[in-house]
């Protein structure tokens, strides 16, 4: 991970720590946070967002917290290839490598955003050092399109889908202060996901005229999935 960016995402117990003096270790139950805000680092990756969580969370009674969170993956690529095609040589029955082209469009786009809902329970509750552990339901939207086109072809692919499942969770979170606390957490779920694939793919001729195809499939799939986050919460007294 690139030094900049990890100071950028601990700043804030930099900051506790130089000028905030020593770390109270009072028991933090009796100074009752209620809210905060909260960032979770996914493989220590801040450049792509993939996976990386904001979340909201909030005291629902003495040893339970209610989180929501949203984790967005934007990994994006927009390309402009020269690509080498053949053409078959009539004189002598041989396939020779044509001049290189550009494409008009090469792109590849990919989004997903992912809503989680989760019942954090904590013991011992608020000391210093606590353990937790939660579940919930989630749902997701993602998009994923393609698109290729030259002189020669069109070859374009779009897949909306939509997802739903439940997530569990358990970690520790150490408070080293009353209003800020590290945590470090492992999640696993299970989802459902439908998802309509839709491709278009035309041929071109030298003739002018072209070959023209559509095709759309639904899928349906069970996956899960797991993943080790590490974060920051600044909470609200």
């Amino acid at each position: 991970m690139h030094p900049f960016k990890l100071l950028v995402a601990f700043s804030p117990l930099f900051t506790t720590l130089i000028w905030g003096g020593t770390p109270d270790t009072t028991d933090l139950s009796t100074q009752h946070p209620e809210r905060g805000l909260q960032f979770s680092i996914n493989q220590l990756s801040l450049g792509a967002f993939q996976g990386n969580t904001f979340s909201y969370v909030r005291k629902t009674s003495t040893n339970q917290v209610e989180r929501w969170g949203v984790s967005i993956s934007t990994p994006t690529q927009l390309m402009n290839e020269d690509i080498t095609s053949t053409y078959y040589n009539a004189d002598d029955s041989s396939f020779v490598p044509s001049a290189p082209f550009d494409d008009d469009t090469d792109m590849d786009v990919s989004l997903n955003i992912t809503v989680k809902r989760q019942t954090l329970n904590y013991r011992p509750a608020y000391e210093e050092m606590s353990f937790y552990w939660g579940w919930g339901p989630l749902a997701s939207l993602s998009y994923q399109s393609s698109r290729l086109e030259n002189e020669n072809r069109l070859d374009s692919y779009k897949s909306p889908a939509i997802s739903f499942g439940g997530i569990v969770t358990g970690g520790v979170e150490w408070f080293v202060r009353p209003n800020l606390s590290l945590h470090a957490e492992y999640q696993s779920n299970l989802t459902l996901t439908y998802q309509h694939q839709r491709y278009h793919d035309k041929t071109y001729s030298a003739d002018g005229s072209y070959t023209e195809e559509k095709r759309t499939r639904d899928n349906y799939k069970v996956s899960s999935g797991s993943k080790a986050l590490m974060g920051v919460t600044l909470w609200f007294l």
